[in-house]
């Protein structure tokens, strides 16, 4: 059963229309530009719209960060999602010189550690887009624990995508070439004068820079002599004069006896290089299938800024296109906005949590040092399949109960009266059942969906009787919210 059909099966009326929307395939084609978004009576700036915001820039959102978003302005709002932040202190162990013999137990307990450490960065960091963008950078410069195997370089190479996160986008290539996590995934850890490998070269100009069609197999040539004489020595690479081909090389047009920093300049000098960078930010915060309309704008936005990144998605974050309604709910949540996100709406924050976050990730086929190609995670409407969406539902359903997905007691336990004083109406059904529905869903509901929430909640009693000291109150907002995660549309961000 095609994708498309499988889904239609499962999905009522209600969801059908933003799910169809989804699979079309199609740009979503609106008159907004990169002009300011400036609320109005018909674009107010409102739970709704502040919510889009926080969940496309960060991994969903709090009660506490909606509610502080109202009192800023929009723009307000993404400046402190675009601020400066300390850096936090990797684990200890990722400043040990490797050891000369492998150790694959401790490999894989210290790689273990070293998710956990991430998925607590996502979950703790507050009013911040870093985390979100660190992991767009570990989805596009790719590198896996299966060929890396040494856990110190994926910590010292995650650290240089949160160092760099917003910065300039030329550099953090030009790091990445010397990169030792990256010298070791794609070989060019290997590649000498007169040993060539063209692995990292290849996937520099059509997975990180150019794509297809915008350089040829002699560019790839040219750009794998260019990038030769580096090797991973301890902690750090270094560069290997006599491992490198000084001989005159052609790439992109360009004639000289080019080395790294040549590969980069002439690669970003290149029209489709901005215009790469740009199609991956648009279908990151905005939309799967990006409208080419904006997508020049942008890459004329990062031509102008130096590729200076913070200025470029301070346009974007803060532009009539990205508040523009009809992306509102038009992605498909990630396992990570899906589980990382729960963990957050739901106020659960405990180390003892994030391995079972982890874990729950990776069954849902995303597992954090561990992308399955090269080409990184590609998302959209792959993250739903005949196991993952059945297996999405169970896993939000028995976060809510306290439980994993296969029934076993988590450490630590879902507060659900504590969740409902958050929202100002939790002692009146109608109003707490719109409320959460609106926080948890990022596409609106219908009238009679309303009605069958609050059904959930009240379970059989007058709406009057209805505060957080009714009998079994605890119970009956978890039901209501284990009806809304089983619903369809919560699969949307």
């Amino acid at each position: 059963m095609r994708r498309r059909e499988f889904l239609s099966a499962l999905l009522p009326a209600s969801a059908a229309e933003p799910f169809a929307r989804l699979l079309s395939g199609t740009p979503i084609r609106v008159q907004a530009g990169l002009e300011p978004y400036v609320p109005s009576p018909q674009l107010p700036w409102d739970e709704r719209s502040a919510g889009h915001l926080l969940r496309r820039a960060g991994f969903q959102c709090t009660p506490e960060e909606v509610q502080w978003a109202l009192e800023q302005s929009p723009q307000q709002v993404v400046d402190a999602l675009l601020q400066e932040l300390p850096l936090p202190e990797l684990p200890s162990w990722s400043t040990q010189e490797p050891s000369r013999q492998d150790d694959p137990t401790l490999y894989r307990q210290r790689t273990a550690e070293l998710q956990q450490w991430w998925i607590g960065l996502m979950v703790e960091t507050e009013r911040s887009a870093r985390e979100k963008m660190v992991f767009f950078w570990h989805n596009h410069f790719t590198s896996d624990y299966d060929k890396v195997r040494v856990p110190q370089y994926l910590a010292i190479q995650n650290q240089l995508f949160r160092r760099m996160v917003w910065g300039n986008i030329r550099q953090l290539a030009r790091e990445i070439v010397s990169d030792p996590a990256m010298l070791i995934y794609l070989d060019n850890n290997e590649n000498r004068a007169g040993a060539p490998n063209e692995n990292f070269a290849r996937e520099l100009l059509e997975l990180f820079t150019l794509g297809v069609g915008n350089y040829t197999e002699w560019d790839v040539v040219a750009a794998t002599r260019a990038l030769t004489g580096w090797r991973v020595i301890g902690l750090r690479s270094v560069f290997v004069r006599e491992r490198f081909d000084d001989g005159i090389k052609t790439l992109l047009g360009q004639t000289g006896r080019w080395g790294t920093d040549d590969t980069i300049r002439i690669i970003f000098e290149q029209p489709a290089c901005a215009e790469f960078l740009a199609r991956k930010l648009y279908r990151f915060f905005v939309y799967a299938v990006p409208d080419e309309r904006i997508v020049a704008q942008l890459a004329e936005l990062l031509r102008q800024h130096n590729f200076e990144l913070r200025p470029v998605l301070r346009v974007l974050l803060s532009s009539a296109h990205f508040f523009a309604p009809e992306f509102y709910g038009a992605q498909i949540k990630s396992p990570l906005d899906l589980v990382v996100g729960l963990l957050r709406q739901l106020g659960i924050r405990s180390p003892e949590m994030y391995a079972y976050a982890v874990r729950a990730a990776a069954a849902l086929e995303l597992e954090l040092f561990n992308p399955p190609t090269v080409e990184g995670w590609k998302g959209h409407h792959l993250w739903l399949t005949t196991m993952t969406l059945p297996l999405r539902q169970r896993i939000a359903e028995m976060l809510i109960e306290g439980r994993s997905w296969n029934g076993t007691r988590l450490p630590v336990s879902f507060d659900p009266i504590a969740f409902a004083r958050k929202f100002p109406g939790h002692n009146s059904a109608r109003e707490f059942v719109a409320q959460v529905a609106r926080f948890l869903l990022a596409y609106p509901i219908t009238a009679e969906q309303q009605e069958a929430l609050l059904q959930e909640l009240l379970q059989g009693a007058p709406e009057y009787e209805w505060n957080l000291n009714a009998p079994n109150a605890d119970v009956r907002i978890r039901l209501l919210l284990k009806a809304i995660v089983r619903m369809p549309e919560f699969q949307l961000t």
